[in-house]
């Protein structure tokens, strides 16, 4: 989605980053207020079931997306996929951790991410050659056989349809999350033309605070509650939760903050940035089931806080040392840091997060995980956009280089949490068992 943007932005979106800007940040909104509905439905009626629903909404939205005449039009479509992909994402962690020994969950997320990461080295590619050949729109047609080849896959029986607990869903409480997460990312975008201190913007975080404040306040007086505040008092739950946050903002924005870098500082072509960009996804497939597996044996605060400080100091000397030249030499060992931080945080994050979890939790807890990485996410994007948009009288160079600050910062305050983690490793007897099937 993010190679698409420059597309939309200059086509249908008429040059507006701003408004362009939604297309992205739309699924992050809906994800979030969808996720944890999703994930109590998925505990309530089977992880599985709830995953081939997402699939199918998900296809259906992607050729919506992919005949849309204007931009709201668009923004819409994406936000359906959103509700597929919603409903896809707690079912499919939750299915993984089903099958995985406690012992073993950092390395079942990561072989789940090296799947997801070689996707993320397809994806780019192809997709850029689509857009070079047929357009914009062609990234979204080829969603449509990609989701349904999903759906057939998934039809068939994993024991996972069972229901395990009692749910529902509340539409209330998810309209509200929605608009009170699409009320606190509209000021970070529209603030440059609003004025910061504008009435405008304050209303919409006051608004914002207000919503979700009624959310948290139900979450204390209703049962099931739209936040699970009660898994907060785990305090590795509680520090991964913040860190999804942090975590969202550095690694969303990095994929929009550098493409935009490429190809309006250094004139790559979009086709150039995305083979560049791949490095990201390439090292992280070739490395993330190494980092969960040192995860499981040493503990997760390990693997991920080393990760991090590579992160901060790579993306600390390109902001410092980059200018108008290309200089790929200066690029690559922050590519590198990327996929090796996105290997080693975001398998860590989930199991971390969900260590000690009831089984039939898991689904309202990876869930809440999820939630708070798509609001990352959205304000990620939302604060690159608005820190372009923002100094728009500088020369190319400053003005981009200043969105790319966004991600050391970010990670520096992901590590900053995570280093209050608690260490969690499994009993040697269970090592020894994942060592000898490893070697097997």
């Amino acid at each position: 989605m993010f190679f698409i943007f420059p597309d939309i932005r200059d086509g249908i979106g008429g040059g507006d980053e701003t408004v362009a800007s939604w297309v992205l940040s739309i699924t992050s909104v809906v994800g979030a207020a969808l996720l944890l509905q999703a994930g109590r439905l998925a505990d309530r009626f089977g992880h599985q079931r709830l995953f081939r629903v997402g699939a199918g909404a998900f296809a259906a939205a992607a050729m919506l997306a992919a005949v849309a005449p204007f931009i709201a039009w668009l923004v819409i479509a994406r936000g359906v996929m959103a509700v597929g992909l919603s409903l896809m994402g707690p079912a499919a962690v939750a299915i993984i951790l089903a099958a995985a020994r406690e012992a073993e969950r950092s390395t079942a997320i990561a072989r789940w991410g090296v799947a997801t990461a070689v996707s993320g080295v397809i994806g780019p590619l192809a997709t850029t050659q689509l857009i070079e050949l047929f357009g914009w729109r062609s990234s979204f047609v080829i969603m449509v056989p990609v989701g349904l080849m999903v759906l057939a896959m998934s039809w068939t029986d994993a024991g996972l349809d069972k229901p395990q607990i009692e749910a529902t869903f509340s539409l209330l409480e998810s309209a509200v999350a929605m608009a009170g997460f699409a009320l606190l990312i509209l000021p970070i975008v529209e603030g440059n033309d609003w004025g910061w201190g504008s009435v405008r913007v304050v209303g919409c975080f006051l608004s914002a605070a207000a919503l979700l404040g009624w959310l948290i306040w139900r979450s204390t007086r209703v049962v099931p509650a739209p936040f699970p505040l009660d898994l907060f008092h785990r305090p590795s739950f509680a520090l991964s939760c913040v860190a999804s946050v942090t975590g969202g903002v550095h690694f969303f924005a990095q994929w929009l903050a550098l493409l935009l870098f490429l190809t309006e500082v250094w004139d790559y072509t979009l086709v150039e940035a995305g083979l560049v960009l791949t490095i990201m996804p390439l090292v992280m497939s070739l490395t993330a089931v190494k980092a969960g597996r040192l995860a499981d044996q040493h503990g997760h605060r390990t693997v991920m806080l080393p990760a991090l400080a590579t992160y901060v100091a790579s993306y600390g000397v390109f902001w410092a040392a980059a200018d108008e030249q290309r200089n790929l030499g200066l690029l690559l060992p922050a590519l590198i840091a990327s996929g090796l931080a996105m290997a080693a945080v975001w398998p860590s994050l989930t199991s971390a997060g969900t260590q000690g979890v009831e089984g039939s939790r898991m689904g309202s807890a990876s869930a809440m995980i999820q939630t708070l990485q798509r609001i990352g996410g959205a304000v990620g994007i939302a604060l690159v956009v608005s820190v372009i948009a923002g100094n728009s009288d500088l020369a190319p160079a400053s003005q981009h280089l200043r969105a790319v600050a966004v991600m050391p910062l970010a990670a520096s305050a992901s590590f900053l949490v995570l280093a209050f983690v608690r260490p969690v490793i499994a009993p040697p007897s269970q090592r020894a068992t994942t060592t000898t099937q490893t070697k097997t």
